[in-house]
């Protein structure tokens, strides 16, 4: 084999090579309107389940440290009324307050003796909610510098 058609075979398997590794270093990303849906419906699928174990605050703690890890502007308030009282869990970025009489920092829980209805307020907008024992309520959040979405489970 000559200099001449060694040279083109070591071109041609750079060239291959720098081919494969751009294709397998491409990485696909999730549109961020998907990964709030994915999101968003993922809670709403597994909170009932952690409810009926007794473990409704642990998840909803863990699932803000899970949900914030895949999407940095994902917020949400989670509602849980139990025969005892309403649980309430902030992720929303801000402080809210419940019912004029419990105001929540950004990543904090609190609680309220059961009434009928709850209101969730923001610097934003007032949510009611009707509060029956056994029941779950949430509001999810993203926002980008183009687009806000708003989902309100009930």
């Amino acid at each position: 084999m000559n200099k001449k058609s060694q040279m083109y075979i070591i071109i041609a398997v750079l060239l291959i090579s720098m081919a494969f590794g751009t294709v397998l270093s491409t990485k696909s990303t999730v549109k961020p309107e998907k990964e709030f849906t994915e999101l968003w419906k993922n809670y709403v699928k597994e909170a009932p389940f952690a409810a009926n174990q007794g473990k409704f605050e642990d998840f909803t703690q863990k699932f803000a440290e899970f949900a914030k890890a895949r999407d940095k502007n994902f917020r949400f308030i989670s509602i849980y009324s139990s025969q005892s009282g309403v649980y309430v869990y902030n992720a929303y970025g801000k402080t809210i307050n419940i019912n004029n009489q419990l105001p929540l920092q950004d990543n904090e829980a609190g609680s309220i003796n059961r009434t009928g209805k709850v209101a969730v307020i923001t610097d934003e907008d007032i949510y009611y909610f009707s509060a029956p024992a056994g029941s779950i309520k949430a509001i999810f959040k993203t926002e980008s510098k183009t687009a806000k979405r708003v989902y309100v489970y009930e």
